[in-house]
Formats: structure tokens, sequence, C-alpha cells
């Protein structure tokens, strides 16, 4: 089966319910072959006075590739500040600030080998150009790396996606989309182009098919000139209810047969994605959700080249903050919070799976944010406090005494 890997995304179901609840943080566990963790990755948001709302999960059409599939992605944010970690105890290993003009980001930039992303967008609201540069050790300025074009149709619906890289400005790939009378997208075709020459080199070219609103068949193409290609993957849709339920399919060039099964829980949400490749497991993705439709877990299982069975690869948390400093504590019967009063460090104990830990001045003022359960109190005088625990549960606050 293909890789999951975005080459690029096209919305065909447009985001349908909001909510002011805010993307606090993520956690993520990377396992090698043997299923023992290789690597603990996560992130936290500060969102200042920006009230960060996201928008529900919904399932999205769009590519991997060789597939078109229905899939989740994490949910849009727009914070001011993320800062990253790294290992089982959190270590900081980079802060990303962002800029938002009009609650869209404009830029992103990092301090860790320090980097940024500028993002312009158009009169009608539709980013047209992200933009990567460099500052290097031996340069005062940032440097061109890389940038991505997009254009639109006159309805807005993506037309062409440019990308180049390095100086002076290459253009390494393009994918143009093609769509019918219905405005829905009928074909797709990437191409590559050689650095040396900006001669085209081989392609790839998507062909979709409909049966009224649902796609009925996606064939895909390589190419090594425009004026000659080769099918490669023929895969017919199936739905269920209408709910896109199974893909299967053929390799012509290879002989593998793929199937990609869909699962949905009472609230049509995707709950776990199967790959099977030639009768056997390949890969799976679950996932679960809150009670307002937010993905709280996305875990990802691959096929083990070594031991040649199905292992953990990545399992991925989302935090979200659903009330505010100052409403009465929750949970707090199922927490402890110890030592109370406190001098050199405070724990929080839970049932809870604890993310992030945030002490507040009494005016509300954030002094301490980090995401292990034991917070060290050195730099705080003395006095009054709140401590704040987000979890999967949601969160948890207390005040305290620092002597």
């Amino acid at each position: 089966m293909p890789k999951y890997t975005l080459l690029f995304l096209m919305e065909m179901i447009a985001f349908s319910s909001f909510s002011q609840q805010k993307l606090v943080g993520t956690k993520q566990y990377n396992y090698d072959s043997f299923g023992a963790i290789e690597q603990i990755d996560s992130s936290s948001f500060i969102y200042d006075s920006n009230l960060g709302a996201l928008t529900s999960n919904e399932p999205v059409l769009g590519f991997d590739g060789e597939l078109v599939i229905w899939f989740y992605t994490q949910p849009m944010i727009g914070c001011n500040k993320e800062f990253k970690y790294v290992g089982s105890a959190g270590i900081p290993i980079d802060t990303i600030n962002y800029e938002l003009t009009s609650g869209f980001v404009t830029l992103k930039q990092t301090s860790l080998n320090p980097t940024r992303e500028l993002f312009t967008y158009n009169a009608n609201n539709d980013l047209i150009a992200i933009e990567k540069q460099v500052l290097y050790s031996f340069n005062t300025d940032y440097v061109f790396e890389k940038r991505t074009e997009y254009e639109y149709t006159l309805n807005g619906k993506r037309a062409l996606v440019r990308r180049f890289f390095g100086e002076p400005n290459v253009q390494i790939s393009s994918d143009s989309l093609f769509y019918n009378s219905d405005g829905q997208l009928v074909r797709v075709v990437t191409t590559n182009y050689s650095v040396s020459t900006g001669q085209a080199s081989p392609y790839l070219e998507f062909s979709i098919s409909y049966n009224g609103n649902e796609v009925n068949n996606v064939k895909s193409y390589l190419g090594n000139t425009f004026q000659f290609s080769q099918l490669k993957w023929d895969f017919d849709y199936y739905y269920t209810a209408g709910k896109l339920t199974l893909i299967d399919g053929v390799n012509i060039t290879d002989g593998n047969i793929g199937v990609v099964n869909f699962t949905y829980d009472s609230n049509d949400k995707i709950v776990e994605i199967e790959a099977i490749q030639d009768n056997a497991l390949n890969k799976v993705v679950v996932f679960e959700y809150d009670n307002e439709g937010f993905i709280t877990r996305e875990k990802y299982s691959d096929r083990s080249s070594i031991s040649n069975q199905l292992v953990i690869a990545s399992d991925k948390y989302f935090y979200y903050e659903k009330s505010s400093l100052g409403n009465e504590d929750q949970s707090i019967n199922q927490s402890s919070i110890y030592p109370n009063p406190a001098n050199n460090e405070i724990t929080v104990k839970t049932d809870d799976v604890i993310f992030l830990l945030r002490i507040y001045s009494m005016t509300g003022q954030l002094m301490i944010e980090q995401n292990t359960n034991t917070v060290c109190l050195e730099s705080l005088s003395n006095g009054n406090y709140v401590i704040e625990a987000l979890g999967r549960k949601g969160s948890i606050r207390s005040q305290f005494l620092k002597q």
C-alpha cells in the first residue's frame, strides 16, 4: 500500500461546528521496530489575548500520494507561541513564535537554528504562498530556502501548486488540479522538474470518477514524459449509508492487491482506518475523540520489517483547555496536590494523564509552565498561587501556599 504521506490537501467537505476550546498541547510517543519507545515529542501552545477558536474535526477528502482517502487532521489552531519539548523529562528544545493578522497566521518563527515561514493571502483570504527562510551563522539576514505558491479558480478552488527550492529559486515540482462542471475534482497532474536543466521528469497523474457526489474510482498513472503514462494503481470506492467504508484495488505494475477499511462510531466519526496488502494487515490508524468531537488520540501502527508483525509506530495525544482560571475546581477530589504549603516544589498526582502544569499568581499572571507532574518553586516569592493541571479529561486547579 502507498505510504500515508500527504502531498497536498484538497478540502471537499467544509468544517461545520465551532467551539471556543483551545488546543493547549500535544504529546507524541514514537516507537522503534521492536515496539520500544524511541523518542517523545511534545508541544504546548500559548494564546495570550487570542481566543484560539478551533473548528471541530470533520472528515476531509484528500490525497496521500496514490489514494484519494477520507482522513482526519489536527484541529486548526491560531496561537501566539508554541513551546516544543523532547524526552520523558520534557526538555525544552525550541520556541516557535506566531504572528496573526485578522486571525490568520502570517509569520511562524523558530528560535533553534533560526528559521521563519511567511504566509501570504489574497483578498479572499486564500493562502497563496508559504516561504521558508533560514538564518545561517555566517549571515545576518534570512536567506530563502523554499517556497510554495498556490493559485485558485474563480470560485475559490485550488487549481495550481508550485514548489521552489534553494537559490536561485528553482522550481522543483507542480500540481495542476482540474474540475468538472459540478465543481468536482476529476484530474490531478503532479510534475517534477530537473534542478539542473529545468526539464520535466517523471510525473504522477490521478483520474477521479464519481457516482453522484461520491468518489467512485481513482486511477493513478506514472509517466516519464507528457506523451507517455502507465496505469499504476486502480482503486474502487464503496459506501454504506453514505459513508466510505471500503477502498480496494490493484497495483497494475507490481501486481499488489490493496484494501482500506474504515470503521465509524455512532457519531459518524472515523475510529479506525485499516490498510491491507496482499491479504496481510499492513497499517492501522486508530482515533479517539472527546465529547465535543475533537481528536484526543491518534495511534498509528505499521508492519515491522524485522518481526514482520504490526507494531505501534507512533501514539499522539491532543489536550484541550475547556475552562478558564477562576472557575471552581474540577475533579479536585480525584487528584492530590502536595505538599501544601510548599517550599521548593509541588506535585500533582491524579488518575488522569497530566500533560501540562501551569502556576498563576492570584492576579492571573502566568508564572511557570512545564509538562511534568512536579514543579520547582524556587523562582517564586512566598505567597498564594493557583496551580492548574491540564490532562486528557480536562483541567483541574487549586490554590496553594509557597513559603
